[in-house]
């Protein structure tokens, strides 16, 4: 055991400085992320309508860029040899997980309303 803590401890180091130099502040930025994500908000503020507003945008935006992608190249842009045609079923996938984009829409809604009462 001592061998082999001795080769973990030497492969820490890379040209006589430690090879994790600098880790030691993102594991703090690490931790308050995590910190800041169990309580789903950033400052303060409640982020959930913001995060879901950003995901409808993204992806919707996405999927007319790969819907225009493929109209420029007509029909071979449904060919599984072109990128483009990857491209168009990979960015679909995008309006479905992480909730749909209706199911974004009803939650941008839903936090609307609320905000809209207080």
């Amino acid at each position: 055991n001592e061998e082999k803590a001795s080769d973990d401890d030497k492969k820490r180091y890379v040209n006589g400085e430690k090879a994790n130099h600098g880790n030691e502040k993102a594991n703090t930025n690490e931790e308050e992320a995590s910190d800041d994500d169990e309580k789903g908000n950033d400052n303060g503020e409640n982020v959930n309508t913001l995060a879901s507003c950003c995901k409808l945008f993204a992806t919707e935006m996405v999927g007319r860029v790969a819907d225009r992608a493929v109209q420029y190249h007509g029909g071979a842009g449904y060919i599984e040899e072109y990128a483009v045609a990857r491209f168009y079923r990979d960015v679909r996938l995008f309006r479905i997980y992480e909730g749909t984009s209706q199911i974004q829409q009803g939650i941008i809604a839903r936090n609307l309303m609320r905000a809209a009462k207080t």
